[in-house]
């Protein structure tokens, strides 16, 4: 596959990881980093196991994974460990699973059973619930924007947004308004960009209901972002928040 240079530089920013590493881990996951599952994709899942203190030495570790879903595929669902000294953990331990096209959107679950023996014919056998979460979503979507009093309930958006690369990186940003009278600029992660959100005057009288127009209006070379709203105004807002 092709791996494009603005993916592995959205990937150097987010991770702070070495260019080369970057690419790799791209081609690895088809180019898929929004760290969400979605049908179709395969994915490993690690597992660590410690021999906890003053456990005796383990030995004939088994750890078993299944899964009750037909559309949920385990690659490798068996993994032995010889040894496993007393204080002593496995780190990592890989499990690749499948999911179909058809797997549904829901958080599934998974049974790992681990099995060990040790001293003087002493047994261990316990079943442990793994969980994860498939999604359409983007990775911290849907966004909630917090209410004014700090809690996430936030107001109705009904006005479309709009989706514009205002720095010419190739990564877009969303804009929208809401019925708090609040505009919103977001980036692809979810995060509120600088000087963000916008509040309109008239608290009570100032939901937005409609789609926000942009445009260099004013020919600067800079974005403007142009809303109504129910308090009889028009607003003119530039990408930094700027009315």
């Amino acid at each position: 596959m092709t791996i494009k240079a603005i993916d592995v530089k959205k990937l150097r920013e987010d991770t702070n990881a070495g260019m080369m590493d970057c690419k790799k881990a791209l081609i690895e996951s088809d180019g898929d980093f929004d760290n969400v599952l979605n049908p179709g994709e395969t994915f490993e899942l690690l597992i660590d196991i410690s021999s906890l203190e003053p456990w005796n030495d383990a030995s004939n570790v088994n750890l078993s994974l299944t899964s009750s879903d037909e559309n949920i595929s385990i690659v490798n669902n068996n993994y032995f460990i010889n040894n496993l000294p007393s204080g002593s953990t496995a780190s990592a331990i890989p499990f690749t699973l499948n999911l179909d096209d058809d797997t549904e959107i829901k958080i599934h679950h998974l049974e790992l059973i681990v099995s060990a023996e040790g001293e003087n014919d002493a047994y261990f056998e316990k079943a442990y619930d793994i969980s994860f979460s498939v999604s359409l979503n983007q990775a911290n979507f849907p966004f909630v924007g917090e209410s004014q009093n700090g809690t996430e309930a936030g107001y109705t958006v009904e006005g479309s947004p709009i989706v514009i690369d205002i720095n010419n990186d190739g990564v877009y940003e969303i804009f929208f308004g809401d019925y708090g009278g609040r505009i919103f600029g977001i980036d692809f992660n979810g995060d509120v960009l600088p000087g963000f959100p916008v509040y309109l005057p008239d608290t009570g009288n100032n939901q937005i209901w409609g789609a926000p127009a942009a445009s260099d209006i004013d020919n600067d070379g800079i974005m403007e972002l142009v809303f109504t709203s129910k308090n009889s105004k028009c607003y003119v807002v530039d990408v930094y928040g700027n009315i």
